[in-house]
């Protein structure tokens, strides 16, 4: 990516402490992107989540979502949004 196009993107990250895990990443534009010629991307969020599997478990990806908005040379337009939640997780022993 281009210094313009990571200089309008902010991103957050929250960790636990106490559960030494990352709870959620954070990344979205903070103004209007324009990653290539006629190419204007007006949203972009992404927030991926973490947590313990079960209590006490191992830290897996719990969910992800994504917006996007933008438009390509005035003639497409997409306003997309997208969310992955992850459950019902079961142990796998290892194979060893």
């Amino acid at each position: 990516m281009g210094r313009k196009v990571l200089e309008r993107m902010d991103g957050t990250v929250k960790i636990i402490k106490d559960g030494h895990y990352l709870e959620y990443i954070d990344i979205r534009n903070t103004k209007p992107i324009r990653p290539k010629v006629g190419v204007k991307m007006k949203k972009f969020l992404t927030r991926i989540t973490f947590g313990p599997a079960v209590e006490g478990g191992p830290i897996v990806m719990k969910s992800m979502d994504v917006a996007i908005k933008l438009s390509a040379y005035l003639l497409v337009r997409v306003d997309e949004t997208e969310s992955v939640t992850f459950s019902d997780f079961e142990f796998a022993a290892d194979a060893g």
